[in-house]
């Protein structure tokens, strides 16, 4: 399978141990090798010193209302908290 990443945000790079970190979140689509077409949706994914970090692990996230659904189930549950989201205010 092979992924074409569209657009990325990240965070600021923060240091551990001596290595540069980042949090990446792209929007992708991924190219499927057994016929069934190309899939567009999201993922989160960590660059360390500036690479890809594929076997820290990764999950497609479908579409934007899949992610809004689950950062409401985590602020509903109380652990997710930004006061600039009207879902996520403490």
């Amino acid at each position: 399978m092979k992924v074409i990443v569209h657009d990325q945000v990240k965070t600021e790079p923060f240091d551990v141990l001596g290595h540069q970190w980042e949090l990446c979140f792209q929007r992708c689509t991924w190219k499927m090798e057994d016929g069934q077409g190309d899939v567009d949706g999201y993922r989160f994914m960590w660059r360390k010193d500036g690479k890809l970090q594929t076997a820290r692990g990764q999950a497609r996230i479908h579409d934007a209302r899949q992610l809004i659904d689950l950062l409401e189930q985590a602020a509903a549950e109380g652990w997710f908290h930004d006061p600039r989201l009207s879902f996520c205010r403490a």
